[in-house]
């Protein structure tokens, strides 16, 4: 992790031995007791108190323990039940996963120019910029919460919202079938309006999409 440093490290760089002392109050204030650390609001106010001129902080966060593969094999049968014939991509990805703080520095604010970047890329002058931005930078990257989407009780599981990968798969097949059955393209997500919509679809056709008959014997959504 970095803690406020180039490079990663085991300490924050104003770190300072606690004395020992009876009442541990310096210790708790380094937040050394029992091994914790100063938490999410003690880093935030560590980055803002930091003097550097070119800082940055980054917080992340990520779904542990959701099998993925469930989902995947599922729409894909799903998807070939109906004689799709085309290629299949199936991925589960965290929306804002992360973001970055930066300090209103010019250099700061000239990597976030799309103009300077690309120029960088383009002239090579990256070989030079980002050195020096590595040399300048002042980096906060110490938070990164795990959502867990279940939890053992006993010999169970307890799923978040309570819906195993098996339940989130058999929610979206009706959907995406459809969806597919009518040739949605253009690479765009679907939106909780469209899935209303091929939901009430679905339904009033008897949950159960009708595709043409020369299309179940040829099949269809061949890759060109």
């Amino acid at each position: 992790m970095y803690r406020g440093g180039r490079c990663r490290s085991r300490r924050w760089k104003g770190y300072k031995r606690a004395p020992d002392v009876e009442d541990g109050g310096e210790a708790e204030r380094e937040g050394l007791v029992d091994g914790q650390g100063p938490g999410l609001l003690g880093w935030c106010e560590r980055f803002c108190g930091d003097t550097s001129p070119v800082k940055r902080f980054a917080f992340s966060r990520y779904i542990g323990g959701f099998d993925a593969s469930v989902v995947e094999s599922t729409l894909t049968s799903a998807l070939r039940a109906i004689n799709y014939k085309g290629n299949i991509s199936v991925s589960v990805s965290c929306p804002n996963r992360s973001f970055a703080v930066y300090s209103p520095h010019l250099v700061n604010r000239l990597r976030d120019n799309s103009f300077v970047y690309y120029a960088c890329v383009i002239l090579q002058l990256w070989v030079i910029t980002w050195p020096v931005i590595w040399a300048l930078e002042r980096r906060y990257e110490v938070v990164c919460p795990v959502w867990s989407f279940y939890r053992q009780v006993g010999s169970r599981r307890e799923y978040a919202r309570g819906r195993s990968e098996e339940e989130i798969a058999d929610h979206l097949v009706p959907v995406v079938t459809q969806a597919a059955c009518e040739r949605r393209a253009g690479a765009r997500f679907l939106t909780d309006q469209d899935f209303r919509i091929l939901r009430r679809h679905g339904q009033d056709s008897g949950e159960r999409v009708v595709v043409a008959s020369w299309e179940r014997v040829s099949g269809w959504g061949r890759d060109e």
